[in-house]
C-alpha cells in the first residue's frame, strides 16, 4: 500500500531533526555552555541559535504530524485508496519538509509562514475528505 511512504519520510525528518539537535545539546553540555539541569527544565537560552531553532523545529514535528498520522490511521483503516488521500498526504509531507527547511536553514519567516499555511490546510482537507466519507458511508 502507498501509505507507508509519507510516513517514512515523515519519520526521517523526524529522526533527523532529533539527532542534529541531541548532537548539538551534547556539545553545549560537554562545553560546560548549558548544564543537564537547565535541558531537564527547557532552560534553552544559553545555546545556540541553531540548537534552539533545531529543538523547536523538533518539537514542532509532534502537533500538526500527529493529526496528520491519525488521519492516515482512517485512510487506511478505511481502506481509501484514491487519488485524493494520496495527494493530501504528500502536499502535507512535501509542505512540511519545506517549513522544515524555512525554519532551521533558510530562516525566511515569510516562507515558513505559507509553508505552515500550505501544510495545515492539507491536513485539514484531509480530514475533512475524511469526515465527508464517514457520512456518505452512515448514510448509504
Amino acid at each position: 500500500m502507498w501509505i507507508q511512504y509519507p510516513i517514512l519520510v515523515l519519520l526521517c525528518l523526524t529522526i533527523a531533526l532529533w539527532l542534529t539537535t541531541f548532537k548539538l545539546r551534547l556539545k553545549a553540555v560537554l562545553s560546560r555552555q548549558i548544564t543537564p539541569h537547565d535541558l531537564f527544565f527547557a532552560n534553552t537560552q544559553s545555546l545556540s541559535e541553531r540548537a534552539i531553532l533545531l529543538g523547536k523545529n523538533y518539537d514542532n514535528q509532534f502537533q500538526l504530524p500527529l493529526l496528520f498520522l491519525l488521519g492516515l490511521f482512517f485512510v487506511e483503516l478505511e481502506l481509501l485508496d484514491g487519488a485524493f488521500w494520496k495527494v493530501s498526504a504528500w502536499i502535507f509531507v512535501v509542505t512540511r519538509l519545506w517549513h522544515s527547511y524555512e525554519h532551521v536553514i533558510a530562516m525566511n519567516l515569510r516562507r515558513r509562514t505559507i509553508a505552515f499555511t500550505l501544510n495545515a490546510c492539507s491536513v485539514f482537507t484531509l480530514w475533512i475528505g475524511l469526515m465527508i466519507h464517514m457520512v456518505q458511508v452512515t448514510q448509504s
